[in-house]
């Protein structure tokens, strides 16, 4: 049953697939009104998760990070996967191998990458955003415990999140394997 939705995957197979039974597998043509949209198929390390009845893709990066404008900011939602609508930006620093867990009435994203001040240092995020609607997302305080990572894997069972893992240095070269 239920329906798998996959979308980006390694580079070299980027592309946008469906299942409705986890076994036979149909291409997705995206689309959108929105011009910037065109290069969302090209994004890497960006978020795309399930929340409020939409399939939600922002952050990440193309080309290669640290290139001019290669950083994301756009927010974009879908009911269908197929047709994409840009529903805001995010107003903190562009994030990339960040991870969100979503239940049902609110979303944290949780760490990831940046790129500092000066434009070529990575740095990795230790702050977690909430949001209630996928376009506005306020920062939580967490505690000094909680320490910088990027490519986590979270879930939510119930009212509580639990987050495993993450790589706690930053990646090398000019992509971000």
């Amino acid at each position: 049953g239920g329906f798998n939705f996959a979308f980006g995957m390694a580079q070299g197979a980027r592309l946008s697939v469906s299942t409705s039974d986890g076994v036979n597998y149909e291409v997705n043509t995206m689309k959108s009104a929105d011009a910037d949209f065109s290069n969302v198929q090209y994004w890497n390390a960006d978020t795309f998760f399930s929340f409020k009845g939409k399939l939600w893709c922002m952050t990440g990066f193309t080309s290669y990070i640290g290139a001019s404008n290669s950083l994301q900011k756009n927010i974009y939602s879908s009911t269908d996967g197929t047709n994409w609508t840009k529903a805001g930006e995010i107003t903190f620093p562009s994030l990339y191998h960040a991870n969100v867990v979503a239940g049902e009435n609110v979303a944290y994203l949780i760490g990831g990458e940046t790129l500092a001040a000066d434009g070529t240092t990575r740095e990795l995020s230790n702050k977690i955003y909430r949001s209630t609607d996928g376009v506005t997302w306020e920062e939580v305080t967490v505690p000094s415990s909680f320490s910088a990572r990027r490519n986590t894997v979270g879930a939510v069972m119930g009212n509580t999140a639990f987050l495993f893992g993450g790589i706690t240095s930053v990646t090398s070269d000019f992509y971000s394997y």
